[in-house]
């Protein structure tokens, strides 16, 4: 879990299913699980690691941890 995640400056809870990472390069991840929702102001391509270490690149829109028990890591690269 810790290399999906890498080095981060600041961690924040979001809810008790969702924390957000910011990293030391400025991007962030967001780690989500059991029915967490990304936030709405997160848009396009995204990058996403399951748990299990399998990646994709998707639709921000079209990720859904509603079955996730365990986190989907979700990368967006710095602006």
């Amino acid at each position: 879990m810790v290399d999906a995640i890498g080095e981060f400056e600041a961690v924040t809870p979001l809810s008790s299913t969702s924390t957000r990472f910011d990293m030391l390069d400025d991007s962030i991840v967001y780690a989500l699980w059991n029915g967490s929702v990304l936030s709405s102001e997160v848009v396009g391509l995204v990058r996403i690691v399951r748990y299990d270490g399998l990646e994709a690149s998707v639709n921000a829109t079209t990720i859904d941890a509603a079955s996730a028990s365990l986190p989907i890591f979700v990368m967006l690269s710095q602006s």
